[in-house]
């Protein structure tokens, strides 16, 4: 198993994890609730679930692209194989 084959399966299981998708839940639901309870001259409340919702994006977007890897690898390995 190929490094990136690794990574992609630790990646599905984790996205898969009902716990992990639960405290993203949270986090996310956090994020929104301070956002939307912040006053009007509250910036910092608003920068920080602003900084949280995107790195709970990033963190989204780090699984996604091990797993789109795997995918594009599989894809040129049967690439090769028809040539």
């Amino acid at each position: 198993m190929t490094e990136t084959e690794r990574r992609a399966a630790r990646a599905k299981r984790l996205r898969a994890d009902e716990t992990f998708q639960q405290v993203m839940k949270e986090l996310k639901d956090e994020a929104i609730a301070a956002f939307l309870s912040s006053g009007a001259q509250d910036s910092a409340a608003r920068d920080e679930a602003h900084a949280m919702t995107r790195a709970l994006s990033r963190i989204e977007g780090k699984l996604e692209s091990w797993i789109a890897a795997q995918s594009l690898a599989e894809k040129r390995s049967q690439h090769r194989g028809n040539d």
